[in-house]
């Protein structure tokens, strides 16, 4: 059985991003203004698990609390229930995409590549480059899905 676990670093500017199409059902994304670690970690929790998102999954509050406080929270919504987030921080020369997902209950209602859109504006309004890695284990689509939103490859390494 190969363990080997693939990473691929991405890269956008405002120049490469993608238009995405609006989805054909109600979708809202929303800032959480004052989310602590708890919220945080729910959602790290919830849409990681099906994708092996465990390197986080132990930590205390007290670290989840301190992510928070650097990072941006914001919830993509259908039909008013979350079904998903993203989670922004800046860094000195870029914006971070630390994380993206749709729980399992958000996969299939075609809101993905919309929502990557809106994280993407969202993030070039904090800096003019904006920086992700995906992995192996995500879902199947998330490279693809990146890719069409603009995003560049920069490298891949093997864990």
């Amino acid at each position: 059985m190969n363990d080997a676990i693939e990473i691929v670093y991405l890269e956008l500017t405002e120049n490469d991003l993608i238009s995405r199409k609006k989805p054909q059902v109600t979708t809202n994304i929303r800032l959480a203004e004052h989310a602590g670690g708890a919220l945080h970690q729910f959602f790290y929790c919830w849409v990681g698990k099906p994708w092996q998102w465990f390197d986080k999954r132990d930590w205390p509050i007290e670290r989840w609390n301190e992510h928070a406080q650097k990072s941006a929270l914001w919830i993509i919504y259908h039909d008013e229930t979350p079904v998903g987030y993203f989670e922004l921080a800046k860094l000195e020369a870029s914006v971070e995409l630390q994380y993206f997902g749709l729980a399992l209950e958000g996969i299939g209602l075609g809101i993905g590549g919309y929502a990557l859109e809106v994280a993407c504006r969202e993030a070039l309004k904090l800096g003019d480059r904006v920086t992700v890695n995906t992995c192996s284990l995500d879902h199947p689509a998330a490279l693809d899905n990146y890719k069409k939103c603009g995003f560049k490859e920069l490298r891949r390494e093997i864990e």
